[in-house]
């Protein structure tokens, strides 16, 4: 995987894998467009049926510049909910439209034997439906949650961690101490307390600090186990999810695998 920097919401490298949610679709847009994408897959594309609404014409945007020959593919259980029209913009995101009429989509496939005729070029060219049965064995995962413990990271990686660990205890108490002091206040009141607690954002960061670092010392240990894991099963696909960035990048490079870079918005 490629390293990825984000700074206010921008991204300042490519990473393999961007997935950005519906709700901030427009917003990343043209962030997206200009790392230019090589492809675009867009689940629940029915939400695209609506050809004038912003996350639609951002899509749109983005399908666009995909080169030829490029994957440009909809996702979706309910491509149409109302009516044939939905599938129009859905097969503009693919590339298709002009192949379906283009400027005439609406009139050519208004009448019911029309739209029988729609549904068979659809499924002779584009379409492709899969039911639970046959997705069986491909959508159930097997998940497993195993620790890793101070036996597996070392005895010189604790030290690390307990030295940065001893650094951050001794940063909250010198500025509850400073706070004492600006309120009038003994450092372990419950005065101070609160005040430490009002400004709670500025000590997450140094606790974030240390969230980072006890991830890094199970780097080592998380490769070894995916190697091992994909030796023994041969064929099989692993996936390791984790919550800080640097984490993934290490495991993803060491093992030569994607990285799938996401979250809940666009600074997360």
């Amino acid at each position: 995987g490629t390293k990825t920097h984000f700074l206010d919401g921008m991204l300042h490298s490519t990473p393999d894998i961007l997935i950005v949610g519906w709700p901030v679709v427009s917003t990343w847009a043209p962030k997206i467009r200009a790392i230019r994408p090589q492809g675009i897959i867009v689940d629940e594309s029915h939400r695209a049926k609506n050809g004038k609404a912003q996350r639609s014409r951002a899509v749109m945007s983005i399908a666009d510049m995909i080169p030829v020959g490029q994957p440009r593919l909809c996702l979706t259980g309910t491509p149409v909910e109302n009516g044939y029209k939905e599938l129009e913009h859905q097969l503009k995101i693919i590339g298709r439209w002009d192949q379906f009429g283009g400027h005439s989509y609406k009139t050519k496939w208004k009448s019911q034997a029309a739209q029988r005729r729609l549904h068979d070029l659809l499924r002779a060219s584009c379409y492709i439906r899969r039911d639970r049965e046959a997705a069986t064995g491909i959508l159930d995962p097997e998940r497993s949650i195993f620790t890793i413990g101070a036996d597996e990271v070392g005895e010189k990686a604790i030290a690390e961690y307990r030295a940065a660990e001893q650094d951050v205890i001794e940063y909250l108490a010198a500025k509850a101490r400073e706070l004492a002091i600006e309120i009038g206040e003994d450092p372990e009141s419950a005065a101070t307390m609160a005040a430490m607690r009002a400004g709670g954002a500025k000590h997450l960061v140094a606790i974030n600090v240390l969230r980072q670092l006890a991830g890094k010392m199970k780097i080592p240990y998380t490769i070894e186990f995916a190697q091992r894991w994909v030796e023994e099963q041969p064929g099989e696909s692993l996936l390791i999810f984790g919550h800080h960035r640097p984490v993934l990048q290490g495991v993803a490079k060491a093992i030569g695998a994607p990285l799938i870079i996401g979250g809940d918005g666009m600074n997360n």
